[in-house]
């Protein structure tokens, strides 16, 4: 099988074109590489998406407040993505969150350095719209619960539990 190969060469500085061919020999098969098209593939996200919201919340200025209440015999571990540093809160106490950006994702998890024991949390929810404060109750949950909550407050006031 014979090939034509054409090259072409392109002096811009210089205003030339010239042309060149090419003839090669090649064995029977010759194989295509084909261009890859360009595709559009969808961003992950961090969070699988969920369709009906646990409550919703009223938003001020785009920010929302967060009393988050730990009713467990433990202390749990909170971080208010974008928000606060990883914190503290020890059992039966509570702390307000003010003024977190939306959207925002608070995380909760038990971080027992002295053991590997799993605990389990659950959460309940109470948003008083009157004051603009959603209150979020951590219980201990059942073992089939997981030991890390995560909860996403969207733009609008839409409150997700993962």
């Amino acid at each position: 099988m014979k090939v034509s190969l054409m090259l072409w060469t392109i002096a811009v500085s210089l205003g030339i074109v010239s042309y060149s061919a090419i003839s090669i020999n090649t064995p029977q098969s010759v194989f295509a590489v084909p261009t890859p098209s360009p595709t559009t593939t969808p961003e992950p996200t961090l969070l699988p998406p969920r369709s009906t919201p646990v409550t919703t919340i009223r938003v001020t200025n785009k920010q929302v407040n967060i009393r988050l209440i730990n009713r467990t015999t433990e202390s749990i571990s909170y971080i208010a993505i974008g928000d606060t540093p990883e914190r503290s809160l020890a059992s039966n106490q509570s702390v307000l969150l003010q003024g977190l950006n939306l959207p925002t994702t608070l995380n909760c998890y038990y971080r027992n350095k002295q053991t590997f024991e799993q605990k389990s949390l659950r959460a309940e929810f109470k948003p008083n719209n009157a004051s603009g404060v959603l209150e979020v109750t951590l219980k201990e949950g059942q073992a089939e619960d997981s030991n890390t909550l995560v909860i996403a407050v969207g733009r609008q006031g839409n409150v997700y539990l993962y």
